[in-house]
């Protein structure tokens, strides 16, 4: 019962909250807050490293990411209004939050943060000149069968081509 309120009052706020433009919302709230965010923390990512590697970033970044979802809000694109939430409300919602999530399976899942940093520099080597000329993609219905919920055999060809290639990488996988 406890999750079925919690929702409603989601749905709640989506329909009370302030009305904002999404134009506004991006530029004020969002470009405005990460600069902001970043500034209070003293946020400097490493240019040269994906996979944070330092515990006392992680930290800043976990402040700055609560303090900015406190002051910037979520944007509802189907009513147009702000859903906010208040610092203490946020952490006690982390506090609710399962301590680990499992992404993936099997050998993979067991990378530490070295073994993950070496294979994205892999992956930006090999893919950060076309970033900027990315596919956009394809509605499921034409790389699913929609009536059996299964990738068409083009869409397994490429995942396959893909794991192939990671796994090219050293990225276990079983």
């Amino acid at each position: 019962m406890k999750n079925t309120s919690r929702f409603m009052d989601i749905i709640d706020r989506s329909l009370q909250g302030p009305v904002v433009s999404e134009a506004k919302f991006d530029l004020e709230h969002v470009s405005q807050g990460i600069q902001k965010s970043l500034k209070k923390y003293d946020i400097c990512p490493e240019k040269d490293r994906v996979v944070n590697q330092d515990d006392d970033l992680a930290d800043r970044l976990f402040e700055a990411a609560v303090d900015f979802l406190a002051e910037c809000g979520i944007y509802c694109t189907s009513t147009g209004r702000l859903i906010t939430f208040d610092r203490e409300e946020i952490l006690s919602i982390i506090k609710q939050a399962p301590a680990e999530v499992q992404i993936g399976g099997g050998t993979a899942t067991r990378l530490d943060r070295g073994q993950a940093e070496e294979i994205v520099q892999r992956a930006l080597a090999e893919y950060e000149a076309i970033l900027d000329k990315k596919p956009i993609g394809k509605p499921f219905s034409e790389v699913y069968n929609v009536t059996k919920v299964r990738p068409t055999r083009e869409w397994l060809n490429l995942y396959d081509q893909a794991k192939e290639e990671v796994i090219g990488w050293g990225v276990p996988m079983e």
